[in-house]
């Protein structure tokens, strides 16, 4: 998918299709044709094949006289879809927009393809070593930690590498090319996130390039910048007399179109909605659906906080894969700890965790206050280790579905043997 931006004064979405990093655009530049030089590039990978971000990037204006732009592609993971946030380069304000994946007939991906991210009990996990390489995966996981679900600090959800050490598919998954009109002045900030986790796969990159837009004739484009300044001068006079008399003759119209009048009925809208989540068929007509539109929850207001570092508990069985914890809006972000998936096969083959005997007594956890309505708290469990019996601690978690029930792991007594039956979320 490829969304182009052109910023700061208009936000411009380009046609959606697949975005080939090995070649170079030419656009306009008013009458004439500039091409895309690119000055800096960078490749990071993702640390987590479950993430909802925020992945932040910071950029300083290359300087000079041309428009510049910047591309941030998505190689590998599932069809996906999130939230973009701009912030300075001269721009007043914060400017918003999403991103989606196309699928092959064209169309916007309008749910994510994040069914292993969803912690949902009738979902397999992928095969052993799926996520290998990525912190909780199933290869390489980090040695078990006793404790609560969250541990301190915060996880980092990118890495910069080397771009000789990988070979990138020829396309990206999702681009997002933000096209400045003008030279951008000050520090470039740059959010990417989603509402929720998004599986990135075995080997997902974020590929950042900044570059300019070189102008073919440079001469004649110089004289036709000085013709768009006169005319925009000419427009900054209609501003200042709307604003001051409430006029928009036909001449402004011919320049800029109705745009005062048009913010003045988008605020009007926005308004009412703030106050009294209203959205009129007027609003509806020139703005599209209501900002709740088919949620049955409010939408969020900001990018999620950075995810805290987890602490994985000894895991259950050698198949086992590890779901990653993430955020969910309601009137603020509240952390769902990751947890383990273990296929049914295991369990049913009785290839799970092993106990010389009975677990002891569950602890009488009391727990914290919920963080959020509607959450489960989750109780903990006695896993047997080397070491011994472990006191796995329980945590409040956000159910998958609507009366969704979790159930504690046990170990039950099969062929001589204690056996681990993990915990998970069910129906009943």
């Amino acid at each position: 998918m490829r969304l182009a931006l052109l910023l700061p004064l208009a936000l411009v979405a380009c046609s959606a299709a697949p975005w080939p990093t090995t070649t170079r655009w030419r656009r306009q530049l008013g009458d004439q044709h500039a091409e895309m030089v690119p000055k800096t590039s960078k490749i990071y990978a993702v640390t987590r094949r479950c993430a909802q971000g925020p992945f932040e990037f910071s950029f300083e204006p290359l300087g000079g006289e041309f428009s510049e732009y910047i591309n941030i592609s998505i190689h590998g993971g599932k069809a996906m879809m999130g939230r973009w946030e701009y912030k300075g380069g001269g721009y007043k304000g914060t400017a918003m927009g999403t991103f989606h994946s196309e699928r092959p007939d064209g169309t916007w991906v309008q749910e994510p393809d994040n069914a292993f991210c969803a912690v949902d009990p009738a979902a397999e996990p992928a095969p052993l070593g799926s996520a290998s390489g990525k912190p909780g995966g199933g290869v390489g996981v980090p040695p078990p930690v006793q404790g609560p679900p969250t541990g301190g600090g915060k996880a980092k959800l990118i890495v910069e590498i080397p771009a000789p050490k990988i070979t990138l598919p020829k396309n990206a998954d999702i681009s997002v090319h933000f096209d400045f009109g003008k030279p951008p002045v000050g520090k470039i900030d740059l959010t990417f996130w989603s509402e929720v986790a998004l599986d990135f796969g075995d080997d997902a990159y974020i590929v950042v390039e900044q570059g300019i837009y070189a102008p073919v004739n440079v001469p004649a484009w110089k004289l036709e910048l000085e013709k768009k300044k006169q005319s925009s001068d000419k427009i900054d006079v209609c501003y200042k007399d709307y604003y001051a008399k409430k006029v928009w003759p036909d001449e402004c119209r011919k320049l800029a179109g109705d745009l005062p009048e048009r913010d003045e009925r988008s605020k009007v809208c926005w308004d009412v909605w703030a106050k009294q989540k209203k959205w009129s068929d007027a609003c509806r007509k020139e703005f599209g659906d209501d900002p709740g539109s088919g949620s049955g929850k409010t939408t969020p207001s900001k990018p999620p906080p950075p995810p805290p570092v987890e602490n994985l508990p000894p895991k259950p069985s050698d198949n086992a894969v590890w779901v990653s914890g993430s955020y969910t809006w309601h009137t603020d972000w509240v952390w769902s700890p990751g947890t383990w998936k273990v296929p049914k096969k295991d369990v049913d083959e009785g290839k799970t965790a092993k106990a010389p005997g009975a677990a002891p007594a569950p602890k009488g956890e009391v727990p914290p206050p919920a963080p959020a309505p509607g959450m489960v708290w989750t109780e903990g469990h006695w896993f047997f280790a080397v070491e011994g019996w472990i006191w796995i601690g329980g945590a409040w978690r956000v159910p998958p579905f609507p009366g969704a029930t979790w159930k504690a792991s046990v170990y039950v007594q099969l062929g001589g043997k204690y056996v681990l039956v993990p915990g998970g979320w069910s129906e009943k």
